[in-house]
């Protein structure tokens, strides 16, 4: 039962809790206190040097980073709000492309995320590798978003899984080095050949199978290396 005393003593035991509470709040807010005055080394090198170290995450170019997980230079954007600062003003980071056989849980925002990289890339020359899924609208999407920047393109691999990718390629590429495509596995009817004749920088080409090969529509003159897989059935 309650009684005036045990009423008056209840008031106490809760204001010592209140002075308690009190207490550990201020010295948490002097800890926390403490803690942003700390500046951690890292955070100290200049953006330059921290730019040229996320460099060194990457394989070298022209060898490409997957557009997601681990391994894909959007990492680093996610660690401080400083480290993402850098990266995206980084063009380096995001000129080699690898776009992902299977498109898993990120296939509705695979094309927004493509057209990131290629606009975080500057003006730099890209590199990238693309294997698109048959008959997927998506990947007819993000083919058609890499062809705008096709004036930047050096280093090409593609996988030929429909006739819209044989449409889409042929165009003036002034930087292009290096070519290996190849038609999609079991790909019919076969796709008709790719045409490059706007290409004068152009060292090395890959065929996999010999109908794609453009004989009469290639500068064959400036290859340095022509490769075409032992499956082919015909020689240039």
């Amino acid at each position: 039962m309650s009684t005036a005393l045990s009423r008056t003593a209840d008031r106490v035991h809760i204001a010592d809790i209140d002075a308690r509470i009190h207490v550990r709040e201020a010295d948490n807010r002097r800890t926390q206190e403490r803690l942003n005055s700390y500046t951690y080394p890292v955070l100290t090198l200049p953006n330059e040097i921290v730019s040229e170290i996320f460099i060194y995450f990457l394989p070298v170019y022209p060898y490409p980073s997957p557009l997601m997980g681990r391994l894909s230079p959007t990492v680093l954007t996610h660690i401080c709000r400083q480290w993402k600062e850098i990266a995206l003003a980084t063009p380096a980071l995001w000129r080699a492309i690898s776009y992902p056989r299977h498109l898993g849980d990120h296939q509705g925002q695979l094309l927004q995320i493509l057209e990131s990289w290629l606009d975080r890339s500057g003006s730099l020359p890209l590199s990238f590798v693309m294997e698109p899924w048959i008959n997927n609208p998506l990947s007819d999407e993000c083919l058609a978003a890499l062809v705008l920047h096709r004036q930047r393109w050096e280093y090409m691999t593609l996988s030929v899984a429909s006739e819209s990718v044989v449409r889409l390629i042929p165009g003036t590429m002034p930087l292009l080095r290096q070519i290996e495509i190849e038609p999609w596995e079991s790909l019919e009817p076969p796709p008709s050949p790719i045409r490059f004749d706007k290409v004068p920088r152009l060292r090395s080409v890959t065929f996999l199978e010999d109908l794609l090969c453009p004989r009469r529509h290639f500068p064959l003159v400036s290859i340095d290396v022509v490769d075409i897989d032992v499956r082919a059935s015909g020689v240039f």
